[in-house]
């Protein structure tokens, strides 16, 4: 606590703007309210909680909201940004001083306790997985960051040897001037293009997790895709790089199912007796144990560890057997890449759900693989789906799905449970965002397993 306050505490720091005042801006607050009475202004497009404002009296406290909440910013002391706000290029410009977020600020602080894992997608299950091998094996940690745990709601927690997983996503690390002694890239593909412009900008700022570390930190990452292993080769790396692969890594090599210790070629772990499916999540268990034996936990501790981790909400979910079907929710699945994985994570899928807000990624990788498999059923759903429909018939017009097209929701899983087969499993793995039917990604998860179970109990 005394570290991040110290960063933060300065005396120039009078006028402070708190920018987007969701689950982080109002932990940000929190936290605020631990220094000596300020100026703070709570900047947000939509409306303020006035009761929750009214806790903090002890500041003077302003709001600016609705279409011109970005205005006059240049006039704060330090401007305390949310990950989710894209500033325009000209109010970024004029504020760069300034501007600073949550993650920069702990970094700062704490960036000699903290295992900082970035991806496109596994960066969630890694970081949860690392969390629970480090906690079941008695060491002090916390979990924080994109995970839905804002890292200033947890630093009454944070001592010296306190050791901080953070999950990053590429809106946290971006403008970041400090990197983690432990970071982890585990994948690169295209997404959040609409926040960051192109992909090329996207990867840049994945790319800060290792690029301000020091001799003293390490670094591991996946070179198999391509585009990590370019940005890592193009930038001075001064920490020490390992590889960590699905064949093998630092400390382990895979035999099939089973990862093996590389200095006594006994296995170690049976992939087959965790939670966990698929390869995508072989490599992340390889990566949650070698930070996990970076820290010194040991070959038993990291077995009965990873045997008793379940896996997070969303990601691969199993719902349920109703009926003689299985159902399994993968709403965490908003790019092409991630479906692509479910497909050969899950055995005998035979419904898929796939669609929904349409950020223009290519398709065409995904929609193979689905015509290739020997699924009966596809279900396209929103702007997206209309579009990985139009593929399909475009690419394999000779295809024998049956296909389904729901605008949106309404329907569609009492559809989906009536085509599955007994037997057979159907799966939401939408490839795409939820934002033309939902808030969010667990919004559409919930949804779908609560229609599910709803539906099959009648």
């Amino acid at each position: 606590m005394k570290k991040l306050l110290s960063v933060i505490n300065h005396k120039e720091y009078q006028n402070i703007c708190i920018l987007g005042f969701g689950r982080e801006g109002k932990s940000t607050l929190e936290f605020l309210d631990r220094l000596t009475p300020r100026n703070i202004t709570v900047a947000d497009q939509k409306e303020v909680d006035s009761a929750f404002l009214a806790r903090f009296s002890k500041h003077i406290i302003h709001t600016q909201t609705g279409d011109n909440y970005l205005a006059g910013l240049e006039q704060f002391d330090l401007v305390i940004k949310s990950p989710g706000i894209k500033l325009p290029s000209e109010i970024e410009n004029k504020i760069k001083e300034k501007l600073t977020s949550q993650a920069a600020l702990f970094l700062e602080a704490y960036h000699k306790q903290i295992i900082g894992i970035t991806a496109t997608k596994g960066k969630s299950t890694t970081s949860s997985l690392t969390y629970h091998i480090l906690k079941e094996s008695g060491k002090k940690s916390v979990l924080v960051g994109n995970i839905g745990i804002p890292c200033f709601s947890l630093a009454d927690q944070i001592e010296p040897d306190t050791i901080i997983v953070f999950e990053f996503s590429a809106q946290q690390l971006y403008n970041v001037k400090c990197a983690p002694h432990v970071a982890m890239f585990l994948s690169l593909f295209p997404d959040h293009i609409d926040y960051f412009g192109d992909f090329e900008r996207y990867g840049q700022a994945k790319l800060n997790i290792v690029r301000y570390q020091s001799s003293n930190d390490v670094f591991f990452y996946n070179p198999k895709y391509n585009v990590i292993r370019e940005l890592v080769e193009n930038i001075p790396v001064k920490s020490q790089k390992f590889i960590v692969t699905k064949e093998e890594t630092p400390n382990f090599i895979t035999n099939g199912d089973h990862i093996l210790s590389k200095k006594t070629n006994v296995p170690v772990l049976d992939f087959t007796k965790t939670a966990l499916r698929g390869e995508h999540n072989l490599i992340n268990l390889l990566f949650a144990i070698e930070a996990a034996t970076y820290y010194g936990v040991s070959f038993d501790e990291i077995i009965e560890a990873a045997y008793s981790f379940q896996t997070l909400e969303n990601r691969l979910e199993y719902v349920g057997c109703f009926a003689g079907k299985h159902f399994y929710n993968d709403s965490i699945a908003t790019v092409p890449d991630a479906a692509v994985a479910a497909l050969s994570a899950v055995k005998n899928i035979q419904t898929i759900i796939l669609g929904g807000y349409d950020r223009g990624i290519d398709l065409t990788h995904l929609i193979t693989a689905v015509a290739e498999s020997p699924m009966l059923n596809i279900i396209f759903t929103g702007i997206s789906g209309k579009r990985m429909m139009e593929t399909l018939h475009s690419l394999f017009p000779n295809h024998s799905k049956k296909v389904y097209y729901f605008e949106h929701y309404e329907n569609l899983v009492e559809t989906a449970i009536e085509i599955t087969p007994v037997g057979g499993v159907c799966i939401l793995s939408p490839a795409s965002p939820s934002f033309d039917s939902f808030n969010n990604f667990e919004e559409r998860g919930r949804y779908f397993k609560e229609k599910v179970r709803e539906i099959c109990s009648k």
